[in-house]
């Protein structure tokens, strides 16, 4: 399998103006292509076919005996399964009936930040920081109805002001947002029923094919045949803050006071079988594989309605502190901190909870 790695990038600061105005910026890169060998057991021609001569007995789940001659008749295959095998499962390669392969999975990330530091006059100054930081991740499908592709963006501004108001006295103001967009899988956007499937999607932001397992050769993780069973299609966070902190010097005594302000947001979409799922297991006919092509599932799942969380809370704190030095050998630190985080409130009402001694 493939291994090849980079990682560069590069850092700039200095005045802009001359004791008044400074800046800094940096970014770094990194590439790498790693290979994942990947091994599924996959039909034969053979078999893909309703030919299963030389195994175990296939049983026909109209009469209960074997077919004749192990050969389920052409006339009998499910066109859906069919379908599938053709679009997606490749022929064995190597022996077993086994389907190898090693890909390459892509990872880029691009990371850059800058900050600039103003000084307004001898009392006043401020700060300005910005980060950045974007991934995206290719992993190729083996037969998976799509290749998986993760993508995240990160962002985190920040402005604080620092204020002198004499000797003993320096307040700091803070205002920041954070936020991440990801999509940490994909669907195919596929219609089940141009397979054949009678599954409808629940939800169009994970629109796609059923997850299939067939046990004894392909199901769960890259070796699922369809789409993901729980895709996370979709995660956009964000936290806005303020926050304020006072520091006084009297005497033996340095006193702190503050408060913090957070709203914090969160839309996440991950999403409980959008597309339902099918496993067949050789219940049927003795054959998961047979099973299968016959469309008969030992089980078969979908959900009736899908929401997506989409709400925001609030968190209210503040805190007072005194760090008295009774002697260059002995210090004492008093505080107190009082935190108020509100309920998250969901926009469509899709959060339920437990509330002691009420129904």
């Amino acid at each position: 399998p493939e291994l090849r790695q980079n990682q560069f990038g590069g850092a700039v600061g200095g005045p802009i103006a001359k004791n008044r105005f400074f800046g800094f910026g940096y970014y770094e890169g990194f590439r790498n292509r790693s290979g994942i060998t990947n091994n599924v057991v996959v039909p034969t021609a053979a078999q893909r076919q309703g030919d299963f001569s030389g195994l175990a007995a296939v049983r026909d789940p109209l009469t209960g005996q074997p077919f004749p001659g192990n050969m389920i008749p052409t006339s009998r295959l499910s066109p859906a399964a069919l379908k599938l095998l053709n679009d997606f499962v490749p022929l064995p390669n190597s022996l077993g009936n086994r389907y190898i392969i090693s890909p390459s999975v892509t990872d880029n990330r691009d990371m850059f930040g800058t900050r600039f530091d103003l000084q307004i006059n001898q009392s006043q100054s401020m700060m300005f920081r910005y980060m950045r930081s974007g991934t995206e991740r290719l992993t190729p499908r083996v037969i998976a109805a799509v290749d998986q592709t993760a993508t995240a963006t990160l962002q985190d501004a920040m402005m604080s002001h620092n204020l002198v108001l004499g000797s003993s006295v320096v307040n700091q103001f803070r205002a920041s947002i954070n936020r991440i967009d990801a999509n940490p899988a994909v669907t195919s956007g596929l219609k089940p029923s141009d397979y054949g499937i009678g599954f409808a999607n629940t939800n169009p932001l994970a629109a796609g094919l059923p997850s299939i397992s067939v046990q004894g050769f392909f199901g769960g993780g890259v070796s699922a045949l369809g789409d993901p069973q729980q895709p996370f299609v979709q995660r956009v966070n964000h936290v806005w803050q303020i926050a304020d902190d006072l520091t006084w010097i009297k005497g033996q005594h340095s006193l702190k006071f503050g408060f913090d302000v957070r709203r914090e947001a969160m839309n996440i979409a991950f999403i409980n079988r959008p597309n339902g799922d099918l496993t067949f297991s050789g219940g049927i006919t003795g054959n998961a594989m047979a099973d299968f092509l016959l469309g008969l599932p030992a089980q078969a799942r979908a959900t009736t309605t899908q929401a997506i969380q989409d709400g925001s809370g609030w968190l209210f704190a503040g805190y007072v502190q005194d760090e008295y030095r009774v002697t260059p050998q002995l210090t004492l630190n008093f505080g107190v901190r009082y935190e108020l985080p509100m309920p998250f409130i969901d926009k469509n009402d899709a959060i339920s909870g437990f509330r002691m001694g009420q129904q």
